[in-house]
């Protein structure tokens, strides 16, 4: 009897662990997508030029004929991105999409590359210019050229950065910027899977340990209340069904940890008598 407790102690503890480290993981991941916002860009349908900043440091130029997808790293949420294009022929196209822990926040398309069109703009201008957050919000026009080579016909309103005053000079095509990924790309990814791990191994923990297996199967009343009451939340709402089973699985895993921690003698003795 004294073995088997310590052995419902030990696997009690073990559990209990796992559980609080995937939680605090998962926490942890949360605190990443709101401090450090993973911010990537997708380019197409390019005809003319375009230029991406981060506060005003040139990341890329994308030129006629070019699609690109740009992965600006993580950066504080009120960090600035900066998008022009620059039209030659007056009749510039571009298509943008821009996005932020993958939720795209901005996405416009105009014109068609490679494609003779009357003239809808100045010539060697910008056209387009438009600052954004890297937490998702949209800024004004403004931008990280002089407003002497912006169109006032297509970007009304243009404002210059104060940002390009702080941002040294780079070598010709070279970028100085350095997307930062490392921490936080893998708090990410490990706490991305955390908590439907747990919920996987709350499963599992109630149903292959025998003492808790007894009790949940003595009290079969409880055990389909709360089944239905599962089934019947995510019944009004589908798509929150998953986050209802994974988070009544870490539940599950927690209150598996705490009873063997408490001890199951009781429940051990009982099912053995009924044996």
């Amino acid at each position: 009897m004294l073995n088997e407790r310590r052995s419902q102690t030990a696997i009690g503890l073990v559990l209990l662990t796992i559980g609080v480290a995937g939680v605090v993981l998962a926490g942890a991941r949360e605190i990443v997508l709101r401090t450090q916002p993973h911010v990537g860009v997708n380019i197409s349908n390019v005809d003319g030029t375009v230029q991406v900043f981060v506060e005003c440091e040139q990341v890329e130029e994308i030129n006629t004929g070019e699609a690109v997808a740009l992965d600006l790293g993580r950066m504080p949420p009120d960090t600035q991105i900066y998008v022009s294009v620059s039209s030659f022929d007056r009749h510039p196209a571009w298509g943008l999409e821009i996005s932020s822990n993958g939720r795209v926040f901005f996405e416009e398309e105009r014109g068609y590359a490679k494609t003779p069109l009357a003239p809808t703009s100045d010539a060697n201008a910008i056209v387009f210019a438009r600052a954004f957050t890297a937490g998702g919000d949209r800024l004004d026009s403004t931008g990280c050229q002089e407003p002497a080579v912006v169109s006032k016909s297509d970007v009304p309103g243009y404002v210059k950065s104060h940002d390009d005053d702080e941002v040294p000079v780079a070598k010709a095509e070279e970028s100085p910027y350095q997307p930062r990924h490392f921490p936080y790309d893998q708090i990410d990814a490990a706490g991305r899977w955390s908590l439907p791990t747990l919920a996987v191994l709350g499963a599992i923990a109630a149903i292959g340990i025998p003492p808790i297996r007894r009790r949940v199967w003595s009290h079969k009343g409880g055990l389909a209340t709360g089944t239905l009451a599962v089934l019947g939340a995510g019944l009004f709402q589908l798509a929150a069904l998953p986050t209802i089973l994974i988070l009544a699985g870490v539940l599950l895993l927690l209150t598996v940890s705490v009873l063997l921690l408490v001890g199951l003698e009781g429940t051990t003795g009982a099912g053995g008598a009924q044996g």
